[in-house]
């Protein structure tokens, strides 16, 4: 994403256009999210929050905006901390937020 953004200065609509297709975002939001929550359960990766500072950095006016949020989120994570995980829930959207069962786990 961050060599994208890099590349496509001249033409920021081409990251636009990237991150708004249904099929790429619903993975590139995942991937982010995930990675939010593996450093929420204690595997810190400072080079992976380094990247999502650099990315929000450049021209997050032509990023989805909730992937700009999940970014966001990956770069506040804080290991077992409420707050962060209430951030990494609410950019949940994709996911139901309850279940069969009761509530979702996360």
């Amino acid at each position: 994403m961050k060599r994208l953004l890099q590349e496509t200065k001249e033409c920021p609509d081409v990251a636009h256009n990237l991150s708004f297709e249904g099929n790429i975002f619903a993975v590139l939001n995942g991937v982010i999210l995930g990675t939010a929550f593996g450093i929420w359960l204690g595997i810190e990766d400072i080079k992976v929050v380094n990247e999502a500072n650099a990315i929000l950095d450049m021209q997050t006016a032509t990023i989805h905006p909730c992937i700009a949020q999940a970014l966001r989120v990956l770069t506040a994570v804080k290991s077992g901390d409420a707050a962060s995980r209430n951030d990494i829930r609410q950019s949940c959207f994709l996911l139901p937020s309850q279940t069969g069962a009761g509530e979702a786990t996360l």
